[in-house]
């Protein structure tokens, strides 16, 4: 059985002032008899102006005001409870929030802050999915989890730091936020998954030790990558990895890695591309065969570039010698 506690402000400051209605003297808020009751059982639906709340849940924003408070007796953000509100500018979020739904801030346009309170655990599925305008975020300590799509095209992102805390990222959490350059990757983390950097203005990436696969996509489009340093735990390149992120007859693209991948065993589809594109191969466990294909193609086997003048005997990109 729960206390009677308004579920707009938190107060437990309610009153009785007539045969068939409380009121509460913090905020206002009224409640027939029958809602006392199903407060008390832990039942209630509140469905203030603006807000609908199930014990604790926000289910749903109905306003058009363009800067939010969110009650502090909200633990959750429903899915889809914010979505497609063009108007809204500014979230504030109480520091009991645990939970952003899937889809809870999609397509809000105009957002351009939000707070993400210390106790935060999850961001859902496309939760910020196209919020052009949303400047920067703080992701908190507590952050374990983030979803799907999570920050899909939010434009003017310029900095992600992720915590030692999380564990998971989902597929394209951060594809195409254009303007992220600065990529901070927690050590909890042993996948980076399909698209999740994908068309980003990332420079250079430290991929930390304890990272196991990095899949396919993870960092394409990011044309103004110039250096990767990538972990000894690494063992698993999925095709596509940097893809397009690279061009070996651009020097404009990846110009100086780092490799102590020692485990690396498996170069999968197109990722091989990668390793065609830099002039700095030092990876015990696979250089031998890599300089072996490059030879078997017909490449300079130090930078994989091709060979020119009469006897095709010079690469024309590190201008080394054919072996």
């Amino acid at each position: 059985m729960k206390k009677l506690q308004c579920e707009l402000c938190g107060s437990v400051d309610i009153i009785k002032v007539s045969q068939d209605e409380f009121q509460c003297q913090h905020c206002g808020c009224k409640y027939s008899a029958n809602q006392v009751r199903e407060i008390i059982s832990g039942e209630i639906i509140i469905r203030q102006p603006d807000f609908q709340i199930v014990g604790g849940k926000l289910i749903r924003y109905s306003g058009e005001s363009d800067e939010i408070i969110v009650p502090d007796t909200v633990s959750v953000i429903g899915e889809s409870a914010f979505e497609n509100c063009s108007a809204i500018t500014k979230v504030t979020l109480p520091e009991t929030i645990t939970a952003i739904g899937d889809q809870a801030f999609q397509n809000c346009h105009k957002l351009s802050y939000i707070n993400l309170p210390e106790g935060l655990l999850t961001v859902g599925d496309r939760a910020f999915y196209e919020c052009r305008n949303l400047h920067s975020i703080t992701l908190p300590n507590s952050l374990c989890s983030i979803g799907e799509y999570a920050f899909y095209r939010c434009y003017l992102i310029g900095k992600v730091y992720l915590s030692d805390e999380i564990i998971d990222i989902g597929e394209g959490a951060f594809s195409e936020c254009r303007t992220l350059s600065i990529v901070r990757i927690g050590k909890e983390i042993t996948t980076i998954p399909k698209c999740a950097f994908r068309g980003t203005g990332i420079k250079e990436i430290t991929i930390p030790e304890g990272v196991v696969f990095i899949e396919e996509g993870a960092f394409e489009w990011c044309s103004f990558l110039t250096t990767i340093t990538l972990p000894n735990s690494l063992k698993y390149l999925d095709s596509m990895a940097f893809g397009r992120s690279l061009d070996r007859n651009s020097q404009s693209y990846v110009t100086k890695s780092l490799f102590p991948c020692k485990n690396l065993s498996i170069i999968k589809g197109n990722a091989k591309i990668f390793f065609n594109s830099i002039k700095l191969l030092d990876i015990p466990a696979v250089g031998n065969n890599l300089r072996a294909m490059r030879r078997q193609r017909g490449v300079c086997e130090h930078c994989g570039g091709s060979f020119t003048g009469v006897f095709k005997k010079r690469c024309s990109v590190c201008g080394r010698p054919k072996e």
